[in-house]
């Protein structure tokens, strides 16, 4: 059997044509994914340091908090006047128990976000997911509204931002006389 020389150099090109091709583009894809890549991380650290400096002048503000002395139930009715969304809203609550010196913590966060211009009312009962909660009504281990070591609200909009809510009121137990 004869093969023709000539069928082979063709064959031969055509191998070497596409093997030069992809190697070509295997090159140019990561280079640029490479570049691309570079150009994003930068873009986020400059997104980053923007939305630092805007939270700056962006307050959520909170028309009425409560804690009920009875319950640890957290009520919150906030007000977002900035064309800002908060959202990712996180509460802390540490305090001593009202029967001991043992030191109780709330940790969790709202299902919801306060959009920009909204007035939302958020409450520990219907809207919050708890990551912890030592907080027990039937064993009488409820944090002391009076013995705060902290209180706070957080925001992923903004996490540098604490808000403070140790002056929310507190809703006291009707006592009988």
């Amino acid at each position: 059997m004869v093969l023709n020389k000539k069928a082979i150099s063709a064959i031969i090109s055509v191998v070497l044509l596409i093997l030069v091709t992809s190697v070509l583009v295997a090159g140019f894809l990561s280079w640029s994914k490479a570049s691309t890549r570079d150009k994003l991380d930068i873009s986020k650290d400059q997104l980053q340091s923007i939305s630092n400096s805007e939270c700056m002048k962006y307050n959520l503000v909170i028309e009425s908090c409560s804690l009920d002395y009875d319950t640890g139930k957290v009520t919150l009715l906030l007000r977002n006047p900035t064309p800002v969304d908060f959202k990712n809203l996180t509460l802390t609550l540490k305090g001593k128990s009202q029967g001991s010196n043992e030191i109780l913590k709330i940790f969790g966060k709202f299902d919801s976000s306060v959009d920009a211009g909204e007035i939302k009312y958020l409450s520990t009962d219907n809207n919050f997911t708890f990551t912890t909660n030592d907080v027990n009504v039937s064993e009488s281990k409820v944090i002391d509204p009076f013995n705060l070591k902290s209180f706070t609200l957080t925001t992923s909009t903004c996490p540098k931002k604490v808000i403070d809510l140790k002056r929310c009121a507190v809703n006291l137990p009707d006592f009988e006389t």
